[in-house]
């Protein structure tokens, strides 16, 4: 039978309905005899023109076996559709269709600090003490490493909306390896030069001397023209910890807003850090350090201050994610 639009099967109602004959509908619309014959016998049989439903083809899967299947990718979603396949003797696009009709599908693990209970306790306390806060008059600091590297991409199945829940996160833990190393700062409306460092390990004392007694304290006069109780955020690495460290602080009267362990998500300027160094990859690739700190220095400009902004208007949605969720990781 030929193909006919629902256009022309309304046609050929119509013509029928005002009393014209089969034979003369088929000379009118260019259409068979038998099609028109069968658009018409359908129409008196369900009173419609469009198709019928087609059952098609019979799924491979039982209702039970779909759900052991959901039961098992559940169970253990870091294992390719393929695995679930040969485990139920069906190709992993069978699966695949299956498990998205549940709403699962394949994403990269996200890699999140690794938490332990004491961990968790103190961020959400930290969320609790800072309820309210302006962070408009907070300054957020860190260092980054510019020795870009390739990580491997773990894949999970999961549900919209579960990317953070504990069996679709993957622990991150720091390695020490180090190329060019950089410290920045960011605060409402500023976007701080940079500081960089020498090759090999940041020793408490250089921290204090290019940092702590070097433009920081700027920095901080700069942001509190237009208030007085401005506070600086450091992570807990030994080089802000240290002895030293808090006694240069003090000297300097630099006061400190207390951060978290393992917390990169409650400082906006890992953001900073991750747009860098997109922007430094889509450059011609550096052959020397000079030419890599040249190119950190442009990306680090490149970013706009309403970015900048932006991210740290986050905080007060972060902190209380962090009561919400006491203590676990946020989607930052």
């Amino acid at each position: 039978m030929t193909p006919v639009t629902p256009f022309k099967r309304g046609g050929c109602i119509e013509l029928s309905a005002a009393g014209h004959s089969a034979r003369d509908i088929s000379a009118r619309l260019s259409l068979p005899l038998s099609t028109v014959y069968y658009t018409l016998k359908r129409h008196t049989q369900h009173q419609s023109s469009r198709d019928r439903p087609r059952s098609g083809r019979p799924s491979k899967l039982s209702p039970r076996t779909q759900r052991s299947i959901i039961r098992d990718i559940e169970a253990d979603p870091r294992q390719p559709f393929s695995f679930f396949g040969r485990q139920h003797e069906v190709s992993a696009s069978t699966i695949r269709r299956l498990a998205a009709t549940r709403g699962l599908y394949r994403r990269i693990v996200r890699l999140k600090p690794f938490l332990t209970p004491r961990h968790r306790h103190t961020r959400k306390q930290w969320a609790i003490d800072n309820a309210g806060r302006d962070w408009r008059r907070v300054i957020f600091t860190d260092e980054a490493s510019f020795e870009l590297g390739k990580a491997r991409r773990t894949w999970t199945s999961r549900r919209t909306g579960e990317e953070l829940a504990e069996a679709h996160v993957a622990p991150l833990f720091r390695s020490g390896r180090q190329s060019v190393m950089v410290w920045g700062a960011i605060g409402h409306g500023k976007r701080f030069p940079l500081v960089f460092f020498e090759a090999g390990a940041i020793k408490s004392q250089t921290y204090v001397d290019k940092v702590i007694q070097g433009p920081l304290p700027r920095f901080v006069r700069q942001l509190a023209r237009g208030w007085d109780d401005v506070l600086v955020v450091e992570d807990n690495a030994p080089i802000h910890q240290s002895n030293l460290s808090c006694a240069a602080r003090a000297a300097e009267g630099i006061a400190s807003l207390k951060h978290p362990s393992c917390s990169p998500d409650l400082n906006p300027i890992e953001h900073m850090w991750s747009i860098a160094k997109h922007l430094v990859s889509q450059m011609p690739k550096a052959t020397n350090t000079a030419q890599l700190q040249d190119q950190i220095k442009q990306a680090w400009g490149a970013i706009p201050i309403e970015v900048v902004n932006r991210l740290i208007g986050t905080m007060e949605e972060r902190r209380a994610e962090v009561q919400r969720n006491h203590g676990w990781h946020t989607r930052f």
